[in-house]
């Protein structure tokens, strides 16, 4: 039976892989109970090396990557986008 993280942290990137290593180093630094209790997903809006920086940090961390075809803005995954960020997240849809 997996477990569901207790906090999410969404951290959403375009071109910045050193940006985005110092957010993930900083999620890893904060004092949980368990590995499983927060997860990082990350919103990459088409910027190169986001995979790779990711793919580093997974034996440390739980975290999701999703990949936009587009940089649509950083606005973009504050709209229409929770629905995907929810069903990354393991939250159930509402009926």
């Amino acid at each position: 039976m997996s477990r569901h993280p207790v906090v999410s942290v969404v951290l959403c990137t375009y071109a910045r892989p050193h940006g985005l290593a110092a957010a993930l180093d900083s999620v890893c630094a904060q004092r949980i109970d368990s590995v499983e209790a927060v997860e990082a997903v990350v919103v990459n809006g088409g910027g190169p090396d986001v995979a790779a920086v990711v793919a580093g940090y997974r034996d440390r961390l739980s975290v999701r990557l999703l990949t936009l075809p587009t940089n649509e803005g950083l606005g973009h995954p504050q709209g229409w986008d929770r629905r995907r960020l929810r069903r990354a997240c393991g939250v159930p849809r509402r009926r």
